[in-house]
């Protein structure tokens, strides 16, 4: 199961390479403008993921916030238990 999120979370980083790229070198006019869409779209769903799950887990770093906007419902599973531990109490 491991080697599946490993390579959903290379293929999660390569599209926003994509996305990073077509904001500097935009892509053929119909490309492009999806490519644009979907990455906006997909970086509001995760944000509105993120604040969904954080009620409860004020107290994580920066770095973890970062890759849950990245890599949206992947990042689930490395939730410390610590924190969930603290969420339910």
């Amino acid at each position: 199961m491991k080697v599946f999120l490993g390579a959903a979370k290379v293929l999660a980083l390569l599209f926003w390479l994509t996305v990073v790229v077509n904001l500097f070198e935009p892509f053929a006019q119909p490309f492009g403008l999806l490519l644009h869409f979907c990455g906006g779209l997909l970086l509001v769903i995760n944000g509105y993921q993120l604040v969904l799950r954080s009620v409860g887990l004020r107290e994580q770093s920066v770095l973890w916030c970062a890759r849950a906007l990245l890599f949206g419902p992947l990042q689930r599973d490395e939730v410390p238990m610590a924190a969930l531990e603290l969420a339910h109490a």
